[in-house]
């Protein structure tokens, strides 16, 4: 009962919810505005041009409408202040990106599905979810943010669609608890420490059409790195001393 207390306060404080004759408070990010208008929601606004969000009771934050979400920073989130009671979230079909450093600290998230019309996941778009498990990037995303998922360490899987084509500085990096990694063919770069301090992998494959691997990659330890003889995962491998496997 308290914690619920807490969160309706906060979202009072946030958003002017709460019973009142005045029209509801607006504020914003980027440029963004950010007005309460969704009945029976916790606190509600906007995110993108097209885009709305609600926040219920559950923990659930729902954005709603087709195009962009609005690039965020550290903090300017509007659902910042309630970022330790969201959950889950969900996208509806019609949202073609994920802001920038949109849900960065939002430590208690456990869930997300990333809808086909998404095509750009932003830089830090899931900075510090701790508590994040498992996702899964659809074939539709193309552009995938330098630090997307970094510091995400209760992360134990994760696969990465056809349409990725480099994973970027410290894509995975400090996901101490990831295990299973799945990367699709047409993946043709992988950057700097983009999976360094993974310390929980014990294996990866690396598909063929890689053909450049940056430095500090993986962490130093008993990982196996399989892949094509003679493709860049083996010369990374003998580069780092990694044990590599042919397939």
């Amino acid at each position: 009962m308290k914690t619920r207390i807490l969160l309706i306060a906060a979202a009072v404080l946030l958003c002017g919810c709460g019973e009142s004759s005045q029209a509801p408070e607006s504020s914003s990010v980027n440029g963004e505005s950010s007005v309460v208008s969704s009945p029976g929601a916790v606190c509600s606004g906007t995110c993108g041009k097209d885009l709305s969000w609600s926040l219920d009771e559950s923990g659930r934050l729902k954005i709603s409408g087709s195009g962009e979400m609005a690039a965020m920073t550290a903090g300017s989130a509007p659902w910042w202040l309630l970022k330790d009671s969201i959950k889950t979230v969900e996208l509806s079909d019609g949202v073609t990106s994920v802001g920038a450093g949109s849900f960065a600290g939002c430590a208690y998230l456990v869930g997300i599905e990333i809808p086909k019309s998404v095509t750009a996941i932003g830089r830090s778009a899931f900075d510090g979810c701790t508590s994040l498990k498992s996702i899964t990037i659809p074939d539709s995303v193309t552009q995938l943010g330098e630090k997307a998922f970094w510091n995400c360490e209760g992360l134990e899987s994760a696969v990465v669609g056809k349409g990725v084509r480099e994973l970027g500085y410290n894509t995975f990096c400090k996901c101490r608890s990831l295990t299973t990694v799945k990367l699709s063919q047409g993946l043709e770069r992988i950057g700097d420490c983009a999976f360094e301090y993974c310390t929980s992998l014990t294996e990866i494959t690396i598909p063929e059409t890689v053909t450049s691997m940056g430095y500090n990659v993986f962490p130093l330890g008993e990982l196996v790195i399989k892949g094509k003889a003679g493709s860049a995962a083996q010369q990374y491998s003998e580069r780092t001393g990694h044990s590599f496997k042919a397939e």
